[in-house]
């Protein structure tokens, strides 16, 4: 590309040594908008933090059978077979499922089925508004926990359905 001569003119070429001498005692200048990005990403940051710290509260009401449930351990209805023979030939639990909400919220159930109001059944759906369906589980003559989870934004709430050997069954928010 080049030849020897275009190489040598080259480097050859020198700068005044005034302006050499102020090149090399001159300092860089540091600028102080440097920070003004980081500050911005530490406060959004932050903001994100606490705000999905506070808004991380489930708000919605959610009733079984009338009944709401909270914290506390709910019983929510007791089949009263005459004996353990008995418990197998009874029907499934169809638990009236009534739910206030605040925001989009995906329900899914562990086990059984949920009938919604235009009688579809579906193991998970989505609601966005205020909804009663029903929870459909298999009645067992032993001890079994079905969950239904609800999820949104705003967090994760469990509700453990607990099915007792004496036909008794209890609700519990996790």
């Amino acid at each position: 590309m080049f030849n020897k001569s275009q190489l040598e003119a080259y480097s050859n070429i020198e700068a005044p040594q005034e302006l050499y001498e102020k090149v090399l005692s001159s300092k860089p200048k540091k600028s102080k908008i440097y920070l003004l990005p980081l500050a911005a990403s530490l406060a959004a940051c932050l903001i994100l933090i606490f705000g999905i710290g506070f808004r991380s509260n489930f708000d919605s009401e959610i009733f079984l059978n009338g009944q709401l449930v909270n914290t506390d351990t709910v019983l929510i209805g007791e089949l009263a077979p005459e004996s353990k023979a008995d418990m197998r030939a009874l029907p499934t639990l169809k638990i009236l499922v009534e739910i206030t909400l605040t925001e989009k919220t995906k329900v899914t159930v562990s086990s059984g089925v949920l009938i919604l109001e235009n009688g579809e059944r579906v193991n998970s759906v989505t609601f966005k508004d205020d909804v009663s369906f029903f929870w459909e589980v298999e009645s067992k003559a032993e001890l079994t926990e079905s969950t239904m989870t609800l999820n949104s934004f705003s967090g994760k709430q469990e509700i453990i359905l607990t099915q007792y050997d004496d036909g008794s069954y209890t609700a519990e928010i996790n």
